[in-house]
């Protein structure tokens, strides 16, 4: 018999786990050394789409790749453990960072976000974006459609103005995560 299924899956039907210990993230990559934790790349947010906010871009932060975060609400950050260590209960709310720059240091409030799903998700679409365009010397638009559901139809009207400007358009469908077919 077939055993194939397809768009099955499996939700707890609330959060798992206790919501206050829910770790914050800080929508960076980085990296350990001597006296904290480097910041080597600042994932840039999309400003159309609200759950990819950059924490680390909004207004008054000022910090920058290179910077190196030294402590989180005055404690310093272990240099096994890391930033998450520090992060356990800091989802949607307010931490304040001690930023280290060519031995200045500066203390700023951020808010984590609960997960970088969203906030990864648009730097991949902007990587490929930028990859269609250098490849097809700026002839092809590229846009990424994640699903078949609001949140897709969405995406899809966020990039399909400016890749359809173009002399032709790669619609990537690959990792969708089905949902409907619409008359759109």
């Amino acid at each position: 018999g077939e055993l194939n299924t397809s768009h099955a899956y499996v939700l707890p039907a609330s959060p798992l786990g206790d919501a206050s210990k829910k770790l914050g993230f800080l929508g960076i990559d980085a990296s350990p050394v001597a006296d904290g934790w480097r910041i080597d790349r600042i994932l840039p947010g999309e400003s159309s789409d609200p759950g990819a906010r950059s924490p680390l871009l909004a207004a008054g932060i000022g910090a920058w790749e290179g910077d190196v975060i030294t402590e989180i609400d005055g404690a310093p950050v272990d240099p096994t453990l890391g930033l998450g260590a520090s992060l356990v209960g800091a989802a949607d709310k307010p931490v304040e960072l001690t930023l280290s720059r060519e031995g200045e240091t500066r203390r700023v409030a951020v808010v984590p976000l609960p997960d970088e799903q969203a906030l990864r998700y648009q730097d991949w679409v902007r990587s490929r974006r930028e990859y269609v365009a250098e490849k097809s010397g700026g002839r092809l638009g590229y846009l990424h459609v994640p699903d078949m559901q609001a949140p897709g139809w969405a995406q899809l009207h966020r990039d399909l103005r400016t890749a359809s400007a173009a002399e032709g358009v790669i619609a990537d469908v690959r990792y969708n995560r089905g949902g409907h077919t619409s008359q759109l």
